[in-house]
């Protein structure tokens, strides 16, 4: 005799699980394959014709040049600039002074810090 949880049959539960992620794996798959149909637009997608001369100046008026989408660009947040030049003005004004740290009276530098 085989235990109840080998002989239930688990192809069900396989559709079961494959049916309820479906809203995550629809979308993903949908826009991967506009991506490369839109990629390869200039030979006609995957399973297309290529497009003739004028539909080509015509579907690239229509949707513009699709550009490298595989770059990647730094994001500025507003206000990084100016936080980064005040940051460099202050280092610049720490050096100067003729070796004097800017807290310093004595004119010498305080020893290093020992930590454990």
């Amino acid at each position: 005799m085989t235990p109840l949880a080998l002989a239930l049959n688990t192809e069900y539960f396989k559709y079961v699980i494959l049916v309820l992620l479906a809203p995550f794996w629809i979308p993903f798959f949908r826009s991967l394959w506009r991506t490369l149909n839109d990629s390869l637009r200039e030979e006609g997608g995957l399973f297309g014709r290529p497009p003739t001369d004028e539909q080509l100046k015509a579907l690239e008026a229509q949707f513009g040049n699709p550009g490298d989408h595989l770059t990647s660009s730094p994001k500025r947040f507003a206000g990084e600039e100016a936080r980064q030049q005040r940051t460099r003005s202050r280092a610049g004004r720490a050096t100067t002074g003729g070796g004097r740290s800017p807290g310093s009276r004595t004119g010498r530098a305080a020893p290093p810090r020992r930590g454990f």
